[in-house]
Parts: structure tokens; sequence; C-alpha cells
């Protein structure tokens, strides 16, 4: 069946304060079907291949010298956002601190819909927006 996972190759990905951004998924891990296009990280359905899909995203935060902040990740399906999750948390002067942030959903999926990852940093005050090790993949469930 279609299945897909790829991640970001790079130490992180910066982004400007409180912007849902496309996460940049460069390097696949595996693609079945060659349904992920890494120039736009982007899954797409091929086509007979129709059905249900469990789609998943993840990303850690990183963050110094930051009062407050709070993270969201996004799924997205043919350029809406179908699935969030969102993490808040407060920081003090000097902390260096992580924090994952996960989303997944299963979808009903017809050929040519696609999937896309965004993620946002929201920081009270600093400027350390990275977004690190951004993994995004999926399949296709056997019913």
């Amino acid at each position: 069946t279609p299945a897909f996972q790829g991640y970001y190759s790079s130490s992180y990905q910066t982004v400007s304060d409180n912007v849902a951004t496309k996460l940049t998924i460069d390097t696949e891990e595996f693609d079945t079907d060659s349904a992920f296009d890494t120039s736009n990280s982007r899954f797409t359905i091929p086509s007979g291949q129709a059905g249900k899909y469990f789609i998943f995203g993840k990303f850690f935060t990183y963050s110094s010298n930051d009062t407050g902040r709070q993270g969201k990740i996004w799924l997205y399906k043919n350029g809406s956002v179908v699935s969030q999750t969102e993490n808040q948390y407060r920081l003090t002067q000097d902390d260096i601190v992580g924090s994952a942030l996960y989303t997944s959903y299963t979808f009903n999926a017809s050929a040519s819909d696609y999937f896309e990852l965004y993620g946002s940093l929201n920081v009270t005050s600093g400027t350390d927006n990275r977004l690190q090790r951004a993994l995004f993949g999926g399949y296709k469930l056997i019913t």
C-alpha cells in the first residue's frame, strides 16, 4: 500500500514568530509509490489508491532566553487545516528548553488529494524560533 516517511535533514528550520510555516521535508526514508515530493514537501494520493490513510507529523521546539512560548503543528489536506495540536509552556531568562509536538489523523482520501505539514512558534520576547527534527509520514490502511 502507499506509505512514506521523510524528515528535514538540516539541524533546524527557522520560522517567523507566530506564523504558520510549511515544514520542509527534504529527505525520504521510504516512499513506496513515489507519492511524496521533497521539492514541495507534499504527499499526494496516487491514482487508483483512494481509501483511508493515517497521516502523522512531529517536530521539536527550541527556545532560549525567552519569557513565553507556544508551539503549534498542523496537518493540511488540499490546502486546508484538518488537524492541529498546540503546546504552551513558560520559560524564564536564560532557560533552554525543547518540547515535542505531534499530530495525526485518519483521513478518507481520493486520488490527487494532498497532505502537508505546518508548524509555528509564538515567542513573547526573544528571537530564537527554531523547529527541529521535523518528521512527516503516512500510510494507507487496509480496510
